[in-house]
């Protein structure tokens, strides 16, 4: 019975984290979309995104389902909490594809781009995609140096994301500019929060191979060691409060300008 188990966790590991690996070739496509938002490229990211969040779902399902019938010991365990985990991450990044899609919808192509904000936006999306594949392989391999990589290489999208925010709020534009900044930034941080689901992915790698719950990307110094002193982690909940000040002006405004509220 339990060779049966450990064929059908290795089926469910393999699709998931293909379907991570489609997830990281859309992305290209969204780079492509946002210096060239044409209707067929934005279809298919909106098509994307619902097909991730199906497999996502399906396979959450699928796994919970079958903890609850086979009882696994605690080697499979550990793989079935981790899996668990990657597919809600899976299912997160999926929501992000579906609101770049409704954005992008909304671009006028007519407006111009003075800040040249969508060059950065393709590299945040060209970073997520690299992210994305790099969680992916160090779970596939077990690579614990490779996940422990992730973390400070998130730091280029966060600092790219508070350059877009803090473009738009600055900007002293026509109307319809404004408005493209405003999209523009609740796109580049639908593309920072797929970044930081990249990095929870690697570090369920490190579960797998520490046992360790929530473990840091990066190894805990020692009491002898230097004080640790990089920058507080950024991300959805670690957020700079001028940074999330930022954010909620742009909201707001986006608001105001196109009587328009965003999805939370």
């Amino acid at each position: 019975m339990r060779e049966a188990l450990a064929e059908h966790l290795a089926d469910l590991e393999q699709r998931i984290l293909s379907d991570l690996e489609h997830a990281a070739d859309a992305l290209t496509t969204v780079a492509a979309a946002v210096q060239d938002p044409a209707r067929q490229r934005i279809k298919r990211i909106a098509f994307d995104g619902r097909t991730l969040r199906g497999k996502a779902l399906e396979a959450h399902a699928e796994l919970v389902s079958l903890t609850a019938r086979q009882a696994p010991v605690a080697g499979d365990l550990r793989l079935v909490l981790a899996l668990i985990e990657v597919s809600h991450h899976t299912a997160l990044i999926a929501n992000q594809f579906a609101l770049i899609s409704e954005q992008l919808a909304n671009l006028d192509p007519e407006v111009a781009d003075p800040d040249n904000t969508s060059d950065k936006l393709a590299r945040m999306a060209s970073i997520a995609s690299i992210q994305l594949r790099k969680a992916t392989g160090s779970f596939r391999h077990r690579d614990l140096a490779a996940a422990r990589e992730l973390d400070p290489a998130d730091d280029q999208l966060d600092l790219l994301n508070r350059q877009i925010a803090d473009t738009a709020t600055c900007t002293g534009a026509t109307t319809e500019q404004r408005e493209l900044e405003f999209r523009h930034v609740l796109i580049a941080r639908s593309l920072e929060r797929i970044g930081d689901n990249a990095v929870d992915i690697a570090e369920q790698a490190a579960f797998l191979l520490t046992g360790r719950s929530n473990s840091p990307t990066h190894p805990t110094p020692t009491a002898a060691a230097e004080p640790d002193r990089r920058a507080p982690p950024r991300g959805p909940r670690h957020r700079s409060r001028r940074f999330a000040h930022a954010l909620a002006d742009a909201d707001a405004q986006l608001t105001a300008v196109v009587d328009w509220t965003p999805s939370t």
